[in-house]
């Protein structure tokens, strides 16, 4: 029995909502999916649409691993509309080593390998995962900066004359965030760069900072300083 409220996927294992945003006339909702069984799995992105958070429209699945970058899973990330565009960032994710009895499931966290990836759609309903993906910020090489395996969920917003990102990550063993910017013509034209500037420290212990979708974060000031 389904919820008469509440938003569930129309089958299978769902978690993070993920690019919640109002575009062309109706409320979009993302989310982590695993169409193929009632447990975790290999991420996806579940799509639909409603007007008023009662009566919900289910639409095909908008993320799907396709590239090898991405080929173990589309984890958490943002929306948000650039030229009448609906743009997609997400953490794009790859196995070091794949479990050969199911592909679906990682050894460990340590066989994680994430990236951040953009995908754009011209109406919001159709994701063309093999032409339109880009991955914008390749797999942390630095130790410095932060987690190779746990940064992840990007948001994505303007500011002034820039897009921000920010994603959580953990260095040292607290959690922090990155972040990144990238001038708006690059944005535009999808050739994107994304410029890291910033690793915002917290005092938080053995944690990743986990964004995870529309997180309203403080950072005003801290922009407006660079």
């Amino acid at each position: 029995m389904k919820p008469k409220l509440h938003f569930t996927a129309p089958y299978h294992w769902i978690n993070d909502p993920n690019g919640l945003i109002y575009y062309k006339g109706n409320y979009h909702i993302f989310y982590q999916h695993f169409p193929y069984d009632n447990r975790w799995g290999t991420m996806h992105w579940g799509h639909a649409i409603t007007k008023d958070f009662v009566h919900f429209e289910h639409l095909p699945i908008a993320l799907y691993p396709s590239k090898d970058f991405d080929r173990n899973g589309c984890f958490s990330g943002s929306a948000i509309e650039i030229d009448d565009k609906l743009y997609l960032y997400y953490t794009a994710i790859k196995y070091a080593k794949e479990n050969p009895n199911n592909v679906h499931n990682q050894y460990s966290d340590d066989d994680l390998r994430a990236s951040q990836a953009l995908i754009v759609s011209n109406d919001g309903i159709h994701f063309d995962n093999i032409k339109n993906k880009k991955q914008i910020i390749p797999m942390i090489q630095e130790a410095y900066l932060g987690d190779y395996r746990h940064t992840r969920d990007p948001k994505v917003w303007k500011h002034g004359d820039y897009f921000y990102l920010v994603c959580g990550s953990k260095k040292n063993n607290l959690a922090s965030a990155l972040l990144y910017r990238s001038i708006v013509e690059k944005l535009f034209s999808m050739k994107v760069k994304m410029e890291f500037i910033l690793n915002i420290k917290t005092v938080t212990k053995n944690l990743l900072l986990e964004i995870c979708g529309n997180v309203q974060m403080s950072l005003k000031s801290i922009i407006n300083s660079l």
